[in-house]
């Protein structure tokens, strides 16, 4: 608004001086005399306008450089005004990381069709989408569509005497709309706000969900096994003196959902960024048919009639966690707060942890500016407790924590945790770093490790690595890697039992054309058959997912 007002009020004065200049002229006077007067009286007029126009035009010269410099100092080239430390931080989450398609920049109404390979199978993709934004400031933005897999060639069917394997040709995958909750995957994004502004929503099957400081949820991801879709949501307010988060990974059943609240007391009293940033926090978060234990048939997991483990037992497995953050350091360029936590079952068979870290946030330049993250964290936990239980491989860990071989059956996260019960106390830690250059480029790194359980190689380390180019209209890229217990550098990438890979590119061919690519490396069912009328499968094992398609699309 700035930079209008002051062009404004140059022209006005440019226009007015010009004005002047016009309507100042010598009257016709019957003396040679007055005349002569005048005329002198004219010229010296004319000097002094002369003068007020070139002190107008240096007056309006420096108003417009201390215009230009003032939005150099704010690189959102909104206010005019200089950054200021509280309001115009880059705050929220520099990446994306974890997300299973691309959003693109504007809205856009198309046709998605092509090719997909899920493991050996190979299927017709059809996917109408539509993106909306709504408002001027586009906060609320939706994203609809309808994937639909039809298969072109059925390997199991294959492996059948006399079928060839197309007999299935033109049939719908049924593991996409086996439950009553897939079907709210038309749903593939509603999201309000950004996270930490006061408001945030976010619903749909995109993108993992952390929960305050992650001790106990931390990128949980419903989502890693191919044969089911789960539509989550998040929701988060915030005021100066208290706030909360609460999620759900599937609004349909509701089994995993919690909720952060959290209490700032200086904040009822002051403004102040650092003393109302003193925060007291309870996080609740449960599952509410968490397998104990699984039915085998001679040793194989039972499959229900949606492609899902079925548990001999479940049980309700509520979690709570005690914390407390200071913001100890708030400038122009860096932030930074420091946390304790305490995060447990209220299971007695299993333990709890106590975790204490640090967290900043870093802005540096002006007219572009650079965001960092760097988090590290120590940790000191039972050796029947697991640092963010729910995590991104939950969804699969919990029917088979281990990796089972022809000698061992698989084994639930309960079961494995509390055979631990007895064994001595554990340590770890959690790094990350992110990078964030808005519209331009995102990177992450984390890794987390502790020491190994008792009789046991297994470290519960995971390491994750994050790009991401949202290059705008012509070029979008992701890429988010996974890695479990990695046994030494060598083994850090090599993609198996104990990855994941979500990646995917979109690139403008014509105005109208875009070619969309996409790699994933998940989890299904191995060898799903039914065995003396019993549906049962061998173990879930990492499968990929390739596809390759044309987008046809209006974007306005």
């Amino acid at each position: 608004m700035k930079r209008g007002i002051g062009g404004y009020r140059a022209a006005c004065v440019v226009f007015l001086c010009f004005f002047s200049l016009g309507v100042i002229t010598p009257a016709e006077t019957a003396t040679e005399e007055t005349a002569t007067e005048e005329t002198a009286t004219e010229e010296t007029a004319t000097e002094e306008t002369a003068t007020e126009e070139t002190a107008t035009e240096e007056t309006a010269t420096e108003e417009t450089a201390a215009v230009e410099e003032a939005e150099d100092a704010d690189p959102s080239g909104v206010t005019g005004e200089p950054l200021d430390p509280y309001e115009d931080f880059i705050t929220g989450d520099l990446t994306s990381l974890g997300a299973f398609d691309i959003i693109p920049p504007r809205n856009r109404i198309g046709l998605i069709a092509g090719y997909r390979r899920i493991g050996n199978d190979t299927f017709l993709t059809l996917n109408p989408v539509v993106d909306y934004r709504f408002g001027e400031e586009e906060e609320l933005k939706l994203g609809l569509g309808l994937p639909l897999n039809l298969y072109v060639y059925d390997a199991q069917l294959a492996g059948e005497l006399g079928n060839t394997g197309f007999e299935n040709r033109g049939r719908l995958r049924s593991q996409d709309y086996s439950e009553l909750g897939e079907f709210l995957q038309i749903i593939r994004y509603l999201t309000y706000g950004r996270k930490e502004a006061d408001i945030y929503l976010d619903v749909g099957s995109r993108a993992p969900t952390t929960i305050g400081h992650g001790t106990l949820v931390r990128r949980l991801n419903p989502n890693i096994n191919v044969d089911r879709t789960q539509v989550g949501a998040q929701f988060d307010a915030y005021w100066d003196w208290a706030g909360f988060q609460a999620h759900t990974s599937n609004l349909a059943t509701w089994e995993m959902a919690g909720a952060l609240a959290f209490f700032r007391p200086l904040g009822l009293f002051t403004s102040e960024e650092i003393p109302k940033s003193l925060s007291f926090g309870l996080t609740y978060f449960h599952d509410l048919v968490a397998p104990s234990s699984l039915q085998l048939e001679r040793g194989l997991m039972q499959i229900d009639r949606h492609f899902n483990p079925v548990p001999e037992e479940t049980e309700l497995l509520a979690s709570l966690a005690l914390n407390f953050e200071f913001k100890f350091l708030k400038t122009r360029t860096s932030d930074i707060k420091v946390y304790a936590e305490r995060s447990g079952f209220t299971d007695e068979q299993l333990g709890s942890g106590y975790f204490g870290g640090l967290l900043g946030r870093f802005n540096l330049g002006n007219d572009t500016v650079h965001a960092f993250r760097a988090r590290t964290e120590y940790r000191t936990f039972d050796a029947n407790y697991v640092p963010s239980y729910f995590d991104t491989f939950y969804e699969i860990t919990q029917y088979q924590f281990n990796d089972p071989d022809e000698s061992q059956y698989p084994l639930t996260k309960l079961e494995v945790l509390r055979a631990r019960k007895n064994d001595p106390r554990r340590h770890g830690c959690y790094l990350e770093l992110t990078y964030g250059l808005r519209d331009i480029i995102s990177l992450g790194l984390a890794y987390e490790h502790a020491t190994a359980a008792a009789g046991s190689d297994y470290r519960d380390s995971n390491f994750i690595a994050h790009i991401e180019l949202p290059l705008q209209y012509r070029l979008q890229v992701f890429a988010t890697y996974y890695r479990r217990n990695p046994e030494d550098l060598r083994s850090l990438f090599e993609l198996g039992n104990e990855s994941l890979l979500f990646s995917a590119a979109r690139f403008q061919i014509l105005p109208i054309m875009y070619l969309n690519l996409s790699y994933q490396h998940s989890f299904q069912l191995e060898d799903l058959f039914e065995m003396e009328g019993v549906r049962v499968a061998n173990r879930f094992s990492s499968t990929s997912s390739l596809s390759g398609n044309l987008e046809m699309a209006f974007e306005f």
